[in-house]
């Protein structure tokens, strides 16, 4: 599609991300779309996507420490930037939990946006393609928004029919093909290898979850637990520290890499000294280049057959790995 924006004056001065969204919308306007669903980039009040001025509806989910050299160091300022994309006579739903559920309805307040209740559908049998348990209540927030317009929209109500199927459409939409990095599976010469792009102590804390859940599924030899080989890496900004707190735990391996370039990256020299000291029978192994340590890595979790393999700590990573395996992997 060819564009004109790259003509209008003051374009080329945008951010790379604020470029993108005015292509985006562009893009949609000629489409004629129905719907678009719009995800903020960096917390919601100063979002590029937040010039739409009445959408139909807003969510939120909940609210995690995340880029807080932009939002806040505390809970409730991040809170109020999300809750900046509220606007006046639109409803929301919200899926978040104190301290921030109270920021965010403060503000509603005062901008007279109504909150709807969040109906927690029960997807206890339901197979999601998504894994984690955190995944159950974003699927039920997704399908608070189905329902909403359902009730609400009368295109939506067109695109409704007797054939749909929940059950296909939330295993097969939210495919880790689709998805990648979110406890995406990769199998690797027959090893399953699994990718999450946790970087904050939100995701660690998911992840953690996840494991412990997949953990029984490698015990062998009446372990109670499974053994744990992990590729990290992690920016600098990020609260690294909390986030292995999280994670790690005595008997496991873990191979410290550079996601992204050294000016950005936790020094995985420095990170490995430091678990050394603050965690008991963890064995770490630094590598700066991350080719070197996915080889590494591999190997390790290649010889520790009963053992779960992850690599995870930051998106940058994810994609560095994704590039290296691309001709080789195979998804399962």
């Amino acid at each position: 599609m060819y564009s004109k924006l790259g003509l209008v004056k003051g374009f080329q001065e945008l951010t790379y991300f604020e470029r993108l969204t005015a292509l985006a919308f562009e893009y949609f306007a000629n489409e004629r779309l129905d719907f678009a669903l719009l995800e903020t980039g960096l917390g919601g009040r100063l979002d590029a996507t937040n010039v739409i001025e009445k959408p139909c509806l807003c969510l939120l989910t909940n609210v995690s420490y995340d880029h807080q050299e932009y939002l806040g160091h505390a809970l409730e300022q991040i809170a109020g930037e999300k809750a900046g994309i509220l606007k006046e006579g639109v409803p929301f739903i919200t899926t978040a939990e104190e301290p921030a559920l109270s920021v965010i309805r403060q503000v509603a307040k005062q901008v007279g946006a109504p909150e709807l209740p969040f109906e927690g559908f029960d997807l206890s049998q339901m197979q999601l393609g998504l894994k984690g348990p955190h995944q159950k209540k974003n699927a039920a927030l997704a399908l608070n928004a189905y329902k909403f317009l359902l009730e609400n929209n009368e295109s939506a109500q067109s695109f409704h029919h007797s054939s749909f199927n929940l059950q296909e459409c939330l295993s097969v939409l939210s495919l880790p093909q689709n998805w990648p990095g979110r406890l995406q599976e990769l199998c690797i010469d027959g090893r399953k290898i699994y990718l999450d792009g946790a970087h904050n102590v939100a995701g660690a804390e998911a992840l953690n979850d996840s494991l412990d859940q997949l953990s029984a599924e490698y015990s062998c030899n009446e372990r109670k637990t499974a053994e744990r080989v992990f590729l990290m890496g992690f920016l600098k900004n990020k609260d690294y520290v909390q986030m292995m707190h999280k994670l790690l735990r005595e008997g496991d391996l873990v191979v410290f890499t550079c996601p992204s370039d050294d000016k950005q990256s936790a020094d995985p020299y420095e990170l490995s000294e430091m678990v050394n000291k603050q965690f008991k029978q963890v064995q770490t192994i630094p590598i700066k280049e991350p080719s070197a340590a996915f080889e590494r890595f591999l190997q390790l979790a290649e010889h520790k057959t009963d053992s779960l393999a992850i690599v995870t700590g930051s998106l940058y990573l994810l994609g560095a790995i994704l590039s290296l395996t691309e001709e080789d992997i195979e998804l399962s």
